[in-house]
């Protein structure tokens, strides 16, 4: 991999783990896409994720401290 590759990669995950950091702080807008493109996902789905957040099961250890992809 050159250093261009090496670049594009790190890049792609600061990206990631920005967008997945955003949707976690504000998720009513990646929800409503989520719902629209998924019809099958329902409000009941969704807010499983909102539990979890709150049983620090997305960010804990270094992933609170140092964000995901750490």
């Amino acid at each position: 991999m050159d250093r261009h590759n090496r670049r594009a990669v790190q890049s792609f995950v600061d990206a990631t783990r920005d967008g997945w950091l955003h949707y976690l702080n504000n998720p009513a807008k990646g929800n409503a896409l989520i719902k629209r493109d998924n019809p099958d996902i329902t409000d009941a789905i969704l807010a499983r994720l909102d539990k979890m957040k709150r049983h620090d099961m997305l960010l804990s250890g270094d992933g609170k401290a140092l964000a995901w992809a750490a």
